[in-house]
C-alpha cells in the first residue's frame, strides 16, 4: 500500500521502526522501506554488524533511536541508582544496570576536558557512522535539549576517539535484544509515564 502511495506521488518515502537489527535486513531484502529506525548507540551496536552495510548498499536511510541508551550514556547514574516503578529501567535486572553504568564510566576519559558532555559524545558517536542519517535523542528539560542540539556543532569525534570507544566498550552481540526482552515486562505490566 505504501509503495502504491509513493508511485502515485502521494508520499515521497516511508520508513519502518524495527526491533532487532535482523528485522531491518528482511525489510531491505524485500525493498519495503526507504528509511529504517533502529536502536543504535555506543553500547547497543547490533545494527553495525550487517544492517548498516545492507542499508547503504540499497540507499536506505538509518534513524538511530535510543542514542543515549535510555539515559545510561548521560553519565548521571551511579552504581547505587534505583528507578521508580513507573520507569522502564526499573524492569532491567540489577546486574544489567550495573553493567550499563560500567560501560558509560569507561568513556569519561573522553569528556574530562569539558569540550563535550557524555551525552554529546554518545550522540556524536551515532552521527559518526556514514550509515546514520539522523539521531532521535530524548530530552526532559530545555537544558538537555540544548545540550543535545549542541552535539552537532562540536568538533566531530576523531578516528582515535572512535577507536578508543570501540576498544573500551566492545560490541556485545545480542545486547539490544536482551534489553528489549527485559523492557517487554514493563509494557506487559501496562506501565505508563516513562521518560528517561
Amino acid at each position: 500500500m505504501l509503495d502504491k502511495l509513493k508511485t502515485a506521488g502521494k508520499i515521497r518515502s516511508y520508513g519502518v521502526s524495527i526491533g532487532p537489527a535482523r528485522d531491518g535486513l528482511k525489510l531491505i531484502e524485500c525493498g519495503f522501506a526507504d528509511v529504517i529506525e533502529t536502536t543504535y548507540n555506543i553500547i547497543e551496536r547490533d545494527a553495525e554488524e550487517k544492517l548498516f552495510s545492507a542499508a547503504q548498499s540499497k540507499k536506505v536511510g538509518i534513524i538511530s533511536r535510543v542514542p543515549l541508551c535510555t539515559g545510561f550514556l548521560t553519565g548521571k547514574f551511579t552504581p547505587d541508582v534505583t528507578f521508580e516503578k513507573n520507569d522502564l529501567r526499573s524492569y532491567l535486572d540489577q546486574e544489567l544496570i550495573q553493567w550499563l553504568i560500567e560501560q558509560a564510566e569507561k568513556l569519561h576519559r573522553l569528556v574530562t576536558d569539558g569540550a563535550r558532555t557524555l551525552a554529546q559524545l554518545a550522540l556524536q558517536f551515532c552521527l559518526s557512522s556514514p550509515a546514520v542519517s539522523v539521531v532521535i535523542a530524548g530530552a526532559k528539560t530545555i537544558k538537555q535539549l540544548r545540550e543535545n542540539a549542541k552535539a552537532s556543532e562540536l568538533e566531530p569525534l576523531s578516528g582515535k576517539d572512535l577507536s578508543y570507544i570501540k576498544k573500551v566498550v566492545p560490541a556485545v552481540p545480542g545486547i539490544s535484544e536482551k534489553m528489549e526482552k527485559q523492557y517487554e515486562r514493563f509494557f506487559e505490566a501496562g506501565k505508563r509515564g516513562y521518560s528517561p
